[in-house]
């Protein structure tokens, strides 16, 4: 017996359908929406699913955080939720954002991811430092100057996520 076609279009070929299984299914509208906007927005639609995932790791680290801060002691709540909402936001920019570089060892991967967000933590906390010890307004409000660090951290992450640890197939 022949099975029925299917009533959904085949997409057209892209790298990161052609080169592996992506954890996106080839015809889900997700997929379809997806590759039209990384199509149509270039970079911006790769940065937007960047801060998405961000933004997802957030609550991750959170949660986690109250969940762990009954269990252990503050500082090592803290570091096991980073760490938790990291690893978090390393499997979604692997499985979501980047689809297109998996052809990388993982582990090679997560560890530049790591050190990436290291680098970006430190720019984070540079930038929110130097504004508040050089102009009194940012003294005045260290939490813009923390939100211009976050930003400042952001972009520098997406960077070196972009171009190192999940360098496009050549």
């Amino acid at each position: 017996m022949r099975e029925p076609s299917s009533p959904v279009a085949p997409l057209p070929q892209h790298s990161a359908l052609s080169t592996h299984h992506s954890a996106l299914t080839a015809h889900s509208p997700l997929t379809t929406f997806k590759l039209w906007a990384e199509r149509r927005f270039g970079w911006f639609a790769f940065l937007a699913q960047f801060g998405l995932v961000g933004l997802t790791g957030m609550v991750v680290d959170v949660l986690c955080f109250a969940a762990l801060t009954p269990i252990f002691a503050l500082g090592l709540a803290r570091a096991l939720a980073i760490a938790i909402a990291m690893t978090w936001n390393f499997l979604l920019n692997r499985c979501f954002t980047f689809t297109d570089a998996r052809r990388e060892p993982f582990w090679k991967q997560y560890f530049l991811f790591c050190a990436s967000c290291l680098v970006g933590a430190l720019v984070n906390w540079a930038v929110s430092m130097v504004l508040c010890q050089g102009s009194p307004w940012f003294a005045a409000h260290p939490v813009a100057a923390a939100m211009a660090g976050v930003v400042a951290g952001f972009f520098l992450n997406f960077v070196l996520s972009r171009r190192f640890v999940f360098r496009a197939a050549k």
